[in-house]
C-alpha cells in the first residue's frame, strides 16, 4: 500500500492455511479512496460481530465487479467453473453472509443453446462453516455425463429452500443476468462454459 490507495490482487483465492488479520483488512479498507472505516465509538463490537462488519465490508468492495444477493443475508461473491480432467468441471464459489442453513441447496444447471438441462452441479452447504469474516470458500466436482455434446453451455444457479419449498429470493446482483420474470426469477446465469 502507499498513500491513500491501495491494490488488491483479483486472482487471490484464500485458502485454509490462509489467516485474514482483522488490522490488515482494516488497514487495507481505511487506505482506499473514498472508504473511511471507523470503529464504534459509543459500543465496543464483540470480536465475532466485529469480524461480520469487516465481512460485509469486504462483501460491497466485491459487489462493485460481480455479486449476487440472496435473501437471509447471503451473497454469491465468486463464481468459476474450471476444468478438472477429461469430461470433469470443478465449480469455485466464495459466499459471504450471517448465516448458513446445511439444508440449502445450492443448484446449478448446464443448459445448451436450447435452454434445456443437460447436467447439473447440484449440491448442499451441509457441514460447511463460515469463517469468522462471514465467508465460505470452496469448490465441487461436477462429472459431465458421456451424452453431453461438445459446445457451449450456459450456467443458471439458485438456491432452493426445502423446507419451504421454494427459492431464495434474489434482492440484487452485478456482472450477471436474472431468468425472466415469473416463476423462476430467482435464477441467476453466472457464465458459461465450453465442453470439448
Amino acid at each position: 500500500m502507499s498513500g491513500r490507495t491501495a491494490g488488491i490482487d483479483t486472482s487471490y483465492e484464500p485458502g485454509a492455511n490462509n489467516k485474514i488479520e482483522l488490522g490488515q483488512v482494516y488497514d487495507l479498507l481505511s487506505n482506499l479512496r473514498g472508504w473511511r472505516v471507523r470503529r464504534p465509538a459509543c459500543r465496543p463490537l464483540s470480536p465475532g460481530a466485529w469480524g461480520l462488519r469487516v465481512g460485509e465490508w469486504i462483501r460491497r468492495l466485491h459487489f462493485l465487479r460481480f455479486g449476487v444477493a440472496f435473501e437471509g443475508d447471503l451473497s454469491l461473491l465468486r463464481f468459476r467453473c474450471v476444468r478438472d480432467g477429461p469430461r470433469r468441471l470443478r465449480l469455485r464459489m466464495v459466499w459471504q453472509g450471517r448465516c448458513l442453513r446445511p439444508e440449502w441447496r445450492v443448484f446449478v444447471h448446464f443448459l445448451d443453446a436450447g435452454g434445456e438441462i443437460c447436467f447439473q452441479g447440484d449440491h448442499v452447504f451441509g457441514r460447511r462453516l463460515l469463517d469468522p469474516l462471514g465467508f465460505l470458500y470452496y469448490g465441487v466436482p461436477v462429472p459431465v455425463p458421456q451424452e453431453a455434446a461438445s459446445g457451449e453451455y450456459a450456467i443458471r444457479m439458485g438456491i432452493w429452500w426445502p423446507e419451504e419449498q421454494r427459492h431464495l429470493r434474489v434482492h440484487g446482483f452485478r456482472g450477471v443476468r436474472q431468468e425472466q420474470a415469473g416463476w423462476c426469477e430467482n435464477w441467476i446465469y453466472v457464465g458459461d462454459c465450453r465442453i470439448e
